[in-house]
């Protein structure tokens, strides 16, 4: 055994490999066999889970031969040994060099249609049955790919008739689970030093000496067993949300380590979130792998020793102060991209929140009824109200972006810090998108009519650009809206006009306060309405235009978050799929419109 090498011992049930069975002898009533090659056969080792190789040696000083060659070993069928009925026969005689053995079939009548199938060539293999008392194992030379296991000490136990056609790579559980025996497993020699790396990284990680063992003797590299290490730790532990203030706390006392705060809000003002306090401007010239260093340095991990991606590795896989720094700057950076863009159509919009995923049903009552006068002694009359519902629910909306380790290590966070203030301002714009496509696609209300139709009394008899005549045509129409009775006027107000790109000159015009010389020439719109300009109106149609009412005088369009993370949230998760940091920004939202009443379209 070379020095340095390390031994594992287990228990191993009977292998067996397949063989073809040569020309019977009907006489005699034998048949020749090649039993073994020792070539390899491709199997899984479940205790370390992995496939391997199996290599057989057919050194003589490695094959217990006295069983097999003594004539006493049975020819079975399919490997069962239950019982007297499922020996066909016996192994007469066999060898190694060559290593081949003759069987004899027993002449039971039950044997004969065996015996007779294996002369006319139907049954026309053997399977060797054996057991392995050591292996020496060697890991794949680049650390990728099978190991090898090279039997160095087995005992060939029995020869099986077997049912299916000639497949080297075919295997048998020849006996029961319980029916195994010792094995010794010689591990190859190991670099002491990487031992050790890697057992105390994996002990400081709770990852257990089975997963340990796995990395020594797996034959990678250490950087790569210290991604192994990372995907580890991220396979167990939940997804931790980012969307609120970072709290970080030593290992003792829980007291707050106020040097990661100040490192996370210089970094953030690095990118102009923010202004650095006087405490927190010592670190705007830190670079990240030196604030990673500060975070070990912060814990008692001393780093005197490590290198620049140790430093990372280290403090990605031992404590989340590092990634709750960066996780808190990602997030800085896309909430200032979010809040970036005011436009669209959410500015006539009322926000709610939910408190899940189910439907969001909202009941409208009617107007009270008019109150009636009574006469003395007389009775009170009840009034009638009318109701209607309608409902919708959130809907969840996510991509993936992050920080690779080559960007941590070159200090260079200017893609990420672009691409996060990106993704920011999308999710904003993709939430207008969602309200334009709900108003422009005139959905069905609950009265089984479309939003905008004659019969609500909500759209114009025909098209009109902008002007006096058309907007007052339009505000007429919305303050003789009748309520759910359909009697009570509810004077519905128009507060915003909502126009595409192509309108936004003349609405703007159109709005504007001026002081005329001529009582004829007064604007009564100018000052009144609101302009909102919403370029994804133009897709559809540059020239129809809308008025609402205020949201919260009366209901129009409305969206909702989740209570629990409301707005844009950032998850933060080492190895999702690239080396470094992966951050996933989520958005619960959905949004409806309720009344008709409310709004008005001129096509």
């Amino acid at each position: 055994m070379p020095d340095g090498s390390m031994i594992e011992r287990g228990r191993l049930g009977l292998q067996t490999r397949l063989m073809p069975l040569a020309v019977a002898d009907a006489a005699l009533r034998t048949a020749e066999v090649t039993w073994t090659t020792g070539a390899g056969v491709r199997r899984y080792d479940y205790e370390r889970q992995r496939f391997y190789n199996e290599m057989l040696s057919l050194n003589p000083a490695h094959v217990q031969m006295d069983r097999f060659a003594s004539g006493n070993s049975p020819l079975l069928d399919s490997h069962t040994g239950y019982g007297v009925a499922s020996v066909l026969g016996v192994v007469d005689r066999a060898s190694l060099n060559p290593p081949v053995a003759t069987v004899r079939f027993s002449q039971r009548d039950a044997v004969e249609p065996v015996f007779k199938d294996v002369r006319d060539g139907i049954l026309k293999n053997v399977s060797v049955g054996y057991r392995v008392g050591r292996y020496e194992m060697t890991p794949p030379p680049t650390g990728e790919g099978d190991w090898t296991y090279l039997a160095v000490d087995w005992t060939p136990m029995e020869l099986s008739i077997v049912p299916i056609g000639a497949d080297a790579g075919a295997t048998f559980r020849a006996q029961p689970p319980g029916n195994v025996g010792p094995c010794e497993f010689v591990l190859p020699p190991v670099d002491h030093e990487r031992v050790h790396e890697i057992r105390s990284r994996t002990t400081l990680c709770g990852l257990g000496e089975d997963f340990a063992n796995r990395l020594i003797y797996g034959g990678t590299s250490l950087d790569a067993c210290f991604r192994q290490i990372v995907d580890a730790i991220a396979a167990e532990q939940p997804q931790t949300p980012i969307g609120v203030s970072m709290q970080t706390t030593d290992n003792t006392d829980g007291a707050v380590i106020p040097q990661v705060r100040l490192m996370g809000e210089a970094l953030a003002a690095r990118y102009n979130c923010g202004t650095a306090s006087d405490q927190a401007r010592q670190y705007r010239r830190t670079s990240l792998v030196e604030m990673a260093q500060q975070c070990l340095e912060l814990r008692g991990i001393r780093t005197s020793m490590m290198s620049d991606d140790q430093i990372l590795q280290r403090t990605m896989t031992t404590t989340s102060d590092f990634t709750g720094l960066l996780s808190d700057t990602g997030n800085r950076l896309l909430r200032k991209g979010y809040d970036s863009y005011k436009g669209g159509l959410k500015q006539c919009a009322r926000q709610i929140t939910a408190p899940d995923f189910r439907a969001i049903n909202k009941l409208m009552l009617s107007e009270a009824p008019a109150l009636r006068k009574v006469l003395p002694g007389g009775e009170v009359k009840r009034g009638p109200m009318t109701e209607s519902k309608a409902s919708y629910n959130l809907e969840t909306f996510a991509r993936i972006f992050g920080i690779t380790r080559q960007a941590l290590i070159n200090d260079d966070l200017e893609a990420f810090a672009t691409l996060a203030t990106s993704f920011g301002r999308a999710a904003a714009e993709f939430e207008c998108s969602q309200l334009v496509t709900l108003l422009t696609g005139n959905p069905t209300m609950s009265d089984g009519v479309a939003l905008f139709h004659a019969s609500h009394g909500n759209k114009s008899g025909s098209p009109g650009a902008i002007s006096v005549t058309t907007l007052g045509a339009a505000k007429s129409a919305m303050r003789l809206q009748k309520g759910l009775d359909g009697v009570t006027p509810i004077d519905a107000t128009p507060a915003f006009l909502i126009v595409p790109a192509a309108l936004e000159a003349i609405a703007l015009q159109f709005v504007t306060q001026i002081s005329p010389a001529l009582a004829t020439s007064v604007n009564p719109f100018s000052g009144n309405l609101q302009v909102i300009v919403d370029p994804r109106l133009d897709a559809v149609s540059a020239t129809v235009w809308y008025l609402a009412a205020d949201p919260g005088a009366i209901d129009t369009i409305e969206y909702a978050y989740l209570d629990s993370a409301p707005g844009l949230q950032l998850e933060t998760r080492m190895g999702f799929d690239v080396e470094g940091l992966e951050m996933k920004a989520r958005l619960d939202f959905g949004c409806s419109i309720y009344e008709h009443r409310g709004l008005y379209q001129n096509a």
